[in-house]
């Protein structure tokens, strides 16, 4: 039994692995919160919605260690809420707040309201703690509250009202945005909203109060269930009023000015068959992936993509549009390869890194190996040899020098080193090429097969 590096801060229970495959075990502890979310209905419910991630009871031979073993349904891919777009972040705070509503109705709430214990399969959120549940005692307060606020409102404040950037604090502060940073980042015109005065300045000022005057004879505020339920309610009009201002960015309207001429339409083709060619696939990462197009049409290839991106309009578009098209299987992502998402928290344990998650059948690299090359100066070979880590295929696309948005790219950089020989040299040192295709006069795309290291 191997314990879970994140899975330490629960004393209801813990995550293992066993034989490579993902347990919780349930303290003896937690026995009547557990019962009590199995019998009321609560669990089947929120199954029903598909609000929380299903498990099953199992028995192994750690089985005296604990109340209960369940085996979680695993999630395709862990993303963390830094990685999220605006539009991701604000439905897994609407999702925390309707489970917490619908688990008052049956005498349980939510203990734990981390951005942490939600995960997206393609736009669903769905809560993977089971254990974040707890008996509901009548008059007392949400004690996640301010979990709550500083994982949810606070970021999602701090990036409607300044900058769509300011997300990546939840990297930073992982254990949520605090209350007086997030009131120093937020201008005047905030408190115009009575939610946001509410939930961020009057709470942030009985925090400040009940830390001054705080005795060993202090009392819990009482709070009836109905204020409880009006209270969250009104957290949750807070968080819906939330929005970002439609700006544009450098990628976001890239498919909407480049509109699809002979090049686009043959490289779609040319996709599709690829994917064909690569036989059954079980997850994609659409590397660079833009406002989504080609995962979406990806999605018919596999059972999951990731699709990340380091513009994070592209991200919300992506999401949005996937909603609208009812696409489940692509989860878009804010993803910086010059900058991924690091391992932090405990131990550099907690959070694991960007690249120990992805794993993948096939990477998909369209019109971003010269933006590496020239721009960053990411060589081919430290490019062919990450990737062929991840991936048993790689279609990848090529803009040669006189491509012109390779051009616009070199007029402010000549110390470069980009050639399709060059190209061709490096990455066939690490994959097989089962298939070249020119797509125009500057552009070709490429089928590779992983060589075995």
């Amino acid at each position: 039994m191997n314990l879970h590096p994140s899975s330490f801060r629960d004393s209801a229970g813990n995550l293992f692995y066993h034989q490579e495959q993902l347990y919780r075990g349930i303290n003896i502890s937690y026995k009547d919160h557990y019962d009590q979310l199995m019998t009321s209905g609560l669990y089947d419910i929120l199954i029903k919605k598909n609000w929380i991630v299903k498990h099953a009871e199992v028995s192994l031979d750690y089985q005296h260690n604990y109340y209960k073993i369940i085996r979680p349904q695993p999630i395709p891919f862990i993303s963390y809420p830094y990685e999220w777009c605006f539009d991701q972040l604000k439905d897994a705070a609407m999702r925390t707040l309707d489970i917490t509503l619908i688990a008052l109705q049956h005498d349980m709430i939510l203990k734990d309201a981390s951005g942490y214990n939600i995960q997206f399969e393609g736009y669903e959120a769905l809560l993977i703690d089971t254990l974040s549940f707890e008996k509901y005692k009548e008059g007392t307060p949400w004690i996640a509250y301010r979990q709550f606020c500083e994982n949810f409102l606070l970021p999602l404040a701090i990036t409607s009202y300044t900058d769509l950037r300011l997300q990546s604090l939840l990297a930073i502060y992982i254990d949520g945005v605090p209350m007086d940073y997030a009131m120093s980042l937020l201008p005047w015109r905030a408190r115009l909203s009575l939610g946001i005065n509410l939930h961020i300045y009057l709470h942030a000022n009985s925090i400040t109060k009940h830390n001054k005057n705080i005795k060993s004879d202090i009392q819990v505020i009482y709070i009836t269930k109905s204020k409880l339920v009006q209270l969250i309610s009104h957290l949750r009009d807070t968080i819906k009023s939330l929005h970002i201002k439609n700006k544009s960015s450098q990628w976001k309207d890239y498919y909407v000015k480049d509109t699809l001429a002979e090049y686009d339409e043959a490289k779609q083709l040319e996709v599709q068959q690829m994917l064909e060619q690569c036989g059954t696939i079980n997850k994609i990462w659409d590397m660079g992936a833009n406002n989504g197009m080609y995962s979406r049409i990806a999605s018919r290839y596999c059972n999951h993509v990731l699709s990340s991106d380091i513009d994070r309009y592209c991200v919300a578009q992506n999401y949005v549009l996937n909603k609208q098209h009812e696409i489940k299987n692509v989860l878009p992502l804010y993803g910086d390869l010059l900058n991924p998402s690091p391992a932090i928290g405990w131990a550099g344990q907690e959070r694991m890194s960007w690249w120990d998650r992805v794993e993948v059948d096939v990477i998909i690299a369209l019109a971003i190996i010269h933006h590496l090359v020239i721009t960053h100066y990411i060589s081919f070979e430290m490019i062919a040899k990450l990737i062929a880590t991840k991936c048993k295929y790689l279609i990848i696309e090529f803009a040669n020098i006189d491509d012109e948005k390779v051009k616009f790219l070199l007029q402010n950089n000549t110390n470069y080193n980009y050639h399709i020989n060059d190209f061709l040299f490096t990455f066939e040192k690490y994959f097989i090429i089962k298939k070249h295709i020119k797509l125009n006069d500057t552009r070709a795309l490429f089928l590779m097969q992983t060589k075995k290291q």
